[in-house]
């Protein structure tokens, strides 16, 4: 199970100390993916590792994944909103998403997703299903 998993499952159980170190671990362990990272800054922030949200959300969009719009409106990363470090990635992928939409720009980013997408996408893993 990749370390994001482990968080998620630390979540479920309600152990805030063992989701957070398995996002640390992934960090170090994993070299996740850009969309990994982002989503796995979502679960740091609502674990409340302001720092480790941020770290992972400024490496997502220096390797090229992000939605400044999700970063905006996802209520899990309501803890990590209030930060300085937060304010300045915020403005970074607006800055980028700007230079995207320029017709003319050599920015290349792996991954840019409307944030309507993203939320559905990140609610069929947050909200439990009842089958």
């Amino acid at each position: 199970m990749s370390g994001a998993m482990r968080s998620l499952d630390a979540y479920l159980a309600d152990d805030r100390s063992r989701g957070v170190a398995a996002l640390e671990a992934a960090l170090l362990n994993d070299n996740p993916e850009p969309e990994l990272q982002f989503y796995m800054a979502r679960q740091a922030s609502h674990l409340n590792a302001t720092d480790l949200a941020n770290q992972l959300l400024r490496r997502s969009i220096d390797t090229g994944y992000w939605s400044s719009e999700c970063m905006q409106r996802d209520p899990w990363f309501a803890a990590v909103r209030a930060t300085p470090e937060f304010s300045s990635i915020l403005e970074t992928g607006k800055r980028l998403e700007a230079e995207l939409a320029q017709p003319s720009s050599s920015h290349r980013a792996t991954a840019y997703f409307p944030c309507e997408w993203l939320l559905f996408q990140l609610l069929l893993v947050s909200e439990p299903q009842n089958v």
